[in-house]
């Protein structure tokens, strides 16, 4: 990826990608558009390690922006935990549609600027 408005961020374990964190500035906001791990590698400090540098690269002069699984407590506990809060708007569009037809339904989650 060479766009300067987009990074990411892969964690490999030998030479297996078990991870990675996508972010990108925004005209109004900066979203964090993805973080993931494999199962076996949660709970051990990497996400948070991911979360930090996507933070520290966007920076925190505009509202930073995410959607996480409404049912997916777990993630929404790991983002309060950096500040972030469910802001009740739904983010349900053809990116949460699965080709089986089947809805994930997004909620969006802000962290506000420190501005």
């Amino acid at each position: 990826m060479t766009d300067p408005l987009w990074h990411y961020w892969v964690v490999k374990d030998g030479g297996k990608i078990v991870g990675f964190c996508i972010a990108r500035y925004g005209e109004k906001r900066n979203i964090l558009e993805a973080i993931h791990l494999l199962l076996h590698y949660q709970g051990q400090g990497i996400g948070k390690q991911l979360l930090d540098k996507a933070l520290n690269w966007l920076g925190r002069s505009k509202d930073i922006e995410l959607g996480v699984s409404e049912y997916n407590n777990y993630a929404i506990s790991f983002y309060e935990k950096f500040g972030f809060h469910k802001t009740g708007k739904s983010l349900n569009d053809e990116m949460t549609v699965l080709p089986s037809g089947r809805v994930i339904p997004q909620i969006e989650m802000l962290l506000p600027s420190l501005k």
